[in-house]
């Protein structure tokens, strides 16, 4: 369940995953968060809530548990990560540089 556009002072969009019952936030300012354990139904009250904001702070903010997602840099694609990690797969001990 995706709701963007919405006119909301305060939240820019939302996005329900039913299956691992967590609702993703993003705000005006940017910033985006996602709550765990959001019930289905608290999802969809919030969707078709008239004051988002309102909404937000009394049924979902500080009664769930949240992290901040932050977006990977662009240079951050697949060939950056797989150029940058360790090998493990080697058995041989790794030499530091300048050892």
């Amino acid at each position: 369940m995706r709701c963007r556009g919405m006119p909301s002072t305060a939240i820019r969009s939302l996005q329900y995953e039913p299956a691992a019952r967590a609702l993703d936030i993003e705000f005006i300012s940017g910033r985006r968060y996602r709550y765990s354990g959001v019930p289905e139904e608290t999802a969809r009250a919030f969707r078709s809530a008239f004051s988002k904001g309102r909404f937000f702070n009394a049924r979902i903010r500080d009664r769930f548990a949240c992290v901040e997602l932050t977006a990977e840099p662009e240079e951050w694609g697949v060939e950056w990560v797989d150029r940058r990690l360790p090998d493990t797969t080697s058995s041989a001990p790794r030499k530091e540089k300048g050892a």
